[in-house]
């Protein structure tokens, strides 16, 4: 089974730039994101939530889906 690190690491491959605006979304940095995405910092599962639901409306307007 993935870390939700490791899924986040993979979503953020996936395109260019989305760790920039996953941080905007969430109001943190970008270094946050990265830390995260590379097992050097913990995640709870309350943090884990936020941060899905700022991907989905990452990839919602990456789509151009208004979110």
């Amino acid at each position: 089974m993935k870390s939700l690190n490791q899924a986040l690491r993979e979503w953020l491959l996936e395109r260019r730039g989305r760790g920039m605006v996953l941080a905007k979304k969430l109001n943190c940095s970008k270094q946050y994101i990265s830390e995260i995405s590379k097992m050097e910092t913990g995640l709870s599962l309350a943090k884990w939530d936020e941060i899905q639901w700022a991907m989905l409306e990452v990839e919602g307007n990456e789509r151009g889906v208004k979110g």
